[in-house]
C-alpha cells in the first residue's frame, strides 16, 4: 500500500516568500529558495506536533524495510557467489586430477605429466649452463698504426640456451719465445643464446708476439 507523501505551504519568516515543503521536513534547516537565508520549517497551521514525528516515524519504518530487503538480496548474493567458487573449485580440482595421468592410445602404462607440463616418459631433461659452453675461437693481433698499442681479437660463442651475464676473458700474453709475458683481459655484460662476442682485449706488452685464453668465467 503506498503513503501519499503530504505537503504543505508556509511563508519564510525573513522574506515573506512562499515555500512548499513535505511533511517530513517539520523541524528541519533549510535554505530558503527565495532569499536564501537559513530558516526552520514550521508546521502547517492546525497540525498536531506529533505530526511530523508520525511521518518521520513512518519514513523510519519504510527506511528499515528497505533495508531489510536489501540484506536479504546480499545474502542470497553471497551464498550463491560461495557456491560458483564451490562449483568451479571443484571443476579446476577435477581437470587438473585429468591431466596428472594420460593413458597410452596403445596400451602398456600410463605416463605421467610432470609439473611443468612436460611427460617424465622419455622427455629430455635441460642440460644446466655451464662455463665450457662459452668458447673461444681463435686469437689474432691487431696492431695500431702510428701507435703501439696492440689488441688481442677474437670471439667467444655462447654455445648454451641460456643467456650469459658478466663473462670476462682472461688472456695470457706470449713474447716471441712462446713464453707467458703478462695477461689481458676483456668483459660482455651479455652474451645472448647461440650468438657469439667479438672481443678485443690491450695487450700492455709492445713486443707481443701471441695470446693465449687463460680463463673464461662470469658473474654468479
Amino acid at each position: 500500500m503506498t503513503t501519499e507523501t503530504k505537503t504543505f505551504k508556509f511563508p519564510c519568516h525573513r522574506c515573506g516568500g512562499r515555500i512548499q515543503a513535505s511533511a517530513d521536513y517539520v523541524g528541519r534547516s533549510i535554505a530558503c529558495p527565495h532569499c536564501g537565508e537559513s530558516i526552520v520549517v514550521a508546521a502547517p497551521a492546525g497540525a498536531s506536533p506529533n505530526d511530523a514525528g508520525k511521518e518521520r516515524a513512518g519514513d523510519g519504518t519504510g527506511f528499515l524495510k528497505k533495508l531489510s530487503r536489501i540484506l536479504v538480496g546480499a545474502t542470497v548474493l553471497a551464498g550463491l557467489l560461495l557456491v560458483g567458487v564451490a562449483y568451479w573449485s571443484s571443476r579446476r580440482t577435477v581437470r587438473q586430477g585429468e591431466r596428472t595421468t594420460a593413458t597410452p592410445a596403445s596400451g602398456g602404462a600410463a605416463a605421467t605429466i610432470s609439473p611443468a607440463g612436460g611427460s617424465e616418459a622419455g622427455a629430455a631433461s635441460p642440460v644446466p649452463k655451464s662455463s665450457s659452453d662459452l668458447k673461444a675461437g681463435e686469437i689474432s693481433l691487431e696492431r695500431q698504426a702510428k701507435s703501439s698499442l696492440i689488441y688481442a681479437v677474437g670471439t667467444v660463442t655462447n654455445a648454451s640456451d641460456f643467456q650469459r651475464f658478466g663473462v670476462r676473458l682472461e688472456l695470457e700474453i706470449l713474447d716471441q719465445a712462446g713464453r707467458p709475458a703478462g695477461r689481458a683481459s676483456d668483459y660482455a655484460r651479455l652474451i645472448e643464446p647461440r650468438a657469439l662476442w667479438n672481443f678485443r682485449a690491450l695487450m700492455t706488452d709492445r713486443h707481443a708476439a701471441g695470446a693465449r685464453v687463460y680463463k673464461i668465467s662470469e658473474d654468479p
